[in-house]
This record gives structure tokens, C-alpha cells and sequence, in this order.
């Protein structure tokens, strides 16, 4: 094998396993002869590097035109748009009056500066609590996404409802340390019981939770990026919802969530892995940043 078919090979191997922590490095000039490597995997390769726009590459194909439009049908097939999210708030840029989804404040919630640097919205007692006036229930949206960035103080009680739009019977919902299972489980809400296997969540670091929702189909939920070990099917009732997203606390006291919360987002489709890793690691560098 020489070095070009060596390079192409390295190529192919991050074609086959992608993922947005990889980096694609090639030279700026990287010469592609079709009869050099096999036609599927020639297709592959224009199909990644078109979709990325390298333009200081220069591609060297002789069989272009006989290949373009399998090069566009794979890359539609390989890069899905990105979803973006319905309701979204980000309290260290909040301001009041702006553009914030009409988020609202009740029993004394407000928006402080952690110890490190980040401001956020800071729930540390039973009561204060802040909402979003969307509703996720399963009758307007039969699949949908919760996507938070918060930094958790403390195990303050046995469930820890951190992103709620439940009245009763457990419907979509995040807890952060449910007791019902071991030591306290990172979970959602599906509307029974169900264990993530994710175990007990990390206490006084930022982190990246996201949980998804699909209506009668594979549910769960994801730390950091990384999935829970098992999924569930949600069976999420119309009649268990509220009209509004609670951020903090559920409708009912003695389960609040002793935390600080960056950022929430609130999307009409259940994400799949690749936008979870990627949302999961643009929190990371967003929260190292000086």
C-alpha cells in the first residue's frame, strides 16, 4: 500500500465511524484518481469532502461527471440538517425585555454569578422557579427533545425536577438524582417508571443533560453526550401536561433541584446521537471560556 492509498484508507475509516470529535486534517492539494481505489469508496470520499467545502483542496477526478450524482444522493443520505430548537433560553446573556421566549420568574427566582464565573439561573430552596410557555405535551409535539446546561449543588431531596411540564404520573420530565432506583439515577420522565443506568449525577461541575421524547418509541436520555445504557418507550398522557416548561422545580413542592441553570432549549424532534455529542461538546467549550 503506498502513501496516497494509505492517506485515502485513513479517510475512509472516519467516513465509516464519524464523529464530531474527529477532525479531518488533508493536505491542500490531495489528488483523487478514480482508478485507483474502488468507485464506491471514491464517491464516499467527494461526497465528505463536497459537504465539508475544502476549498483549498484540489480534487482530481477524471469520472466527476459520471459521479456527481451519486456523490449528491450519498451526501444527503450522510449529513442530515441539524434541528434547531422551538423555545431556548440562555441565562448568562439573558436580559429582560429581550428575545427570551417569554421566559418568567416566580417566588424569588432570579439569575446570579456561580463561583466560577457563569451566570445563571440559581435555585437553591423549594419554591423559586422559572418557566417557559411552550407546550411539549404529547398532543402538540409526539416527539421532542430537553436539552439543559447546569451545574448541580447538591442531593436536596429524593427526585431533584430539574425540566418539567408535569401535573401527575411522572410525564416529561427531567430528574437529576431519581431515588427509585439505586444511589439516585440522572432519568426522565415517560410516564412510568423506568431506569436509565446512568447512576448518580456529578455534583459542583457544569454538565450537559439531554433527554428525548418519542411518543411510543425508544426514549432516554444523555449525559455529557454519551447515552444512558438503556432506553425506554415513552407512553407520555396528553391529560399529565402542562401548557409550559417549569425550569427548577416540579408544580408540586419537596422535589426541587438545588442547582445552577446556563442554559435550557426546548426542540420538536427527538435529536439523534450525532447533535447530542456535538451540542454536549459546544457546552464544554462554551463553559471553558475565560
Amino acid at each position: 500500500m503506498d502513501a496516497l492509498e494509505a492517506r485515502v484508507r485513513a479517510l475512509e475509516d472516519q467516513l465509516l465511524n464519524p464523529s464530531p470529535f474527529k477532525v479531518l486534517r488533508i493536505d491542500p492539494v490531495f489528488p483523487i484518481h478514480h482508478n485507483r481505489f474502488p468507485e464506491e469508496l471514491l464517491v464516499r470520499i467527494l461526497a465528505y469532502l463536497s459537504h465539508r467545502e475544502y476549498r483549498t483542496c484540489k480534487l482530481v477526478c477524471a469520472k466527476w461527471d459520471a459521479l456527481r450524482h451519486r456523490v449528491g444522493a450519498m451526501r444527503e443520505g450522510l449529513f442530515k440538517p441539524f434541528s434547531s430548537p422551538v423555545a431556548s433560553v440562555d441565562f448568562s446573556t439573558y436580559k429582560k425585555g429581550g428575545n427570551n421566549n417569554n421566559v418568567r420568574f416566580f417566588s424569588g427566582a432570579s439569575i446570579k454569578v456561580s463561583d466560577d464565573g457563569i451566570r445563571s439561573l440559581r435555585i437553591d430552596r423549594d419554591g423559586p422557579y422559572a418557566t417557559i410557555p411552550i407546550d411539549t405535551s404529547p398532543t402538540a409535539m409526539p416527539h421532542c427533545t430537553f436539552e439543559i446546561g447546569l451545574r448541580l449543588e447538591s442531593i436536596a431531596n429524593d427526585r431533584g425536577w430539574v425540566l418539567t411540564n408535569e401535573v401527575t404520573g411522572f410525564d416529561r420530565s427531567v430528574l437529576m438524582h431519581d431515588s427509585r432506583f439505586g444511589d439516585g439515577q440522572i432519568a426522565s420522565a415517560v410516564g412510568r417508571e423506568w431506569s436509565s443506568g446512568m447512576g448518580p449525577p456529578p455534583l459542583r461541575e457544569w454538565i450537559h443533560v439531554v433527554a428525548t421524547f418519542q411518543q411510543n418509541d425508544k426514549s432516554r436520555v444523555y449525559l455529557n453526550g454519551s447515552p444512558s445504557p438503556s432506553f425506554t418507550v415513552a407512553r407520555n398522557r396528553p391529560i399529565g401536561c402542562q401548557e409550559s416548561v417549569w425550569i427548577g422545580r416540579p408544580h408540586h413542592g419537596g422535589h426541587y433541584c438545588d442547582c445552577w441553570v446556563k442554559h435550557v432549549k426546548i426542540y420538536d424532534s427527538a435529536l439523534g446521537h450525532d447533535q447530542i455529542a456535538t451540542l454536549a461538546k459546544e457546552f464544554s467549550e462554551t463553559i471553558l471560556l475565560p
